[in-house]
């Protein structure tokens, strides 16, 4: 990756992105911007419980409040598997549950927390 990675990219450069090819991003993509979307946090077996997630995604919402960003949009699993830790760490970090979607039998929650 080139260039400076504090920078954001141009609203034309996001939507070339083939994140609107996923249900879920391209739902997020509607919303007011600007924003930050966290799509997977996901921690490898052996160091889960350690504090991990927690670190990064603390770090995340920290680097995020000193940008130009007023808020950060995350999805978490609701159904068929809940994803409770996601879903207590987010909580623990101040997100509020903002909407479910569906799709192909799946179901997501869609959370949001103002910087």
């Amino acid at each position: 990756m080139q260039g400076n990675p504090t920078q954001l990219p141009s609203e034309r450069c996001l939507e070339r992105l083939p994140l609107a090819e996923d249900p879920i991003a391209a739902h997020v993509l509607s919303k007011p911007r600007p924003f930050v979307y966290a799509d997977q946090l996901a921690v490898v077996r052996d160091p889960q419980y350690r504090g991990t997630g927690r670190l990064l995604a603390k770090r995340l919402v920290e680097d995020a409040a000193k940008g130009r960003v007023s808020q950060i949009l995350c999805s978490i699993s609701h159904y068929p598997i809940r994803n409770t830790p996601s879903l207590n760490l987010a909580f623990k970090l101040g997100f509020k549950h903002l909407e479910e979607i569906e799709f192909d039998s799946l179901t997501f929650g869609i959370y949001k927390k103002e910087l």
